[in-house]
């Protein structure tokens, strides 16, 4: 008999969007349940891959993490100014910084950062959370008042609706 965990809103995939995701959801009363299928001591990108992701002052919120969220972490690269144009085309808009009255408008940080910075901030105690990874989803099944799903984390399964 598989165990049985009740949630209200299951995540499968814990990478930058599904621990973005669950990440924000801690922000209100909710069960969260991720599925990931990685070992998340893995999860991070690989050193040769530098490609990075620009986030705006409001999607560093999410992080609540001392020197990310505000730049200071060591690959975090300010964003002082943004051009938004099109080649060929009539018209450009360009938003600076100190216009704005803000040390930057938001930054640039590498993807493997940004997964670790998670990470981390997801293993912290959260009664209303849990995560199985690495796991799969077996089995999915929508019924008329709920949605079962069955998750394999090493050879053992957990029902979870």
């Amino acid at each position: 008999m598989p165990e049985r965990v009740e949630c209200d809103v299951l995540i499968v995939g814990g990478g930058l969007v599904g621990s973005a995701l669950a990440l924000a959801l801690r922000s209100i009363p909710v069960r969260v349940v991720l599925v990931e299928a990685r070992d998340p001591r893995v999860l991070e990108q690989p050193r040769f891959d530098g490609r990075g992701t620009a986030l705006a002052n409001g999607s560093q919120r999410l992080l609540a993490q001392p020197g990310l969220r505000d730049g200071r972490h060591a690959s975090a690269q300010p964003i002082r100014s943004i051009h938004i144009g099109q080649r060929g085309r009539f018209g450009a808009a360009r938003i600076e910084a100190r216009e704005e009255g803000v040390a930057a408008l938001g930054f640039t940080v590498e993807n493997r950062v940004l997964g670790e910075v998670m990470w981390r901030r997801l293993a912290a105690a959260d009664p209303e959370f849990r995560c199985f990874a690495p796991a799969t989803l077996a089995r999915f099944a929508a019924q008329a008042d709920s949605v079962v799903a069955e998750v394999d984390a090493a050879g053992r399964r957990t029902e979870v609706r």
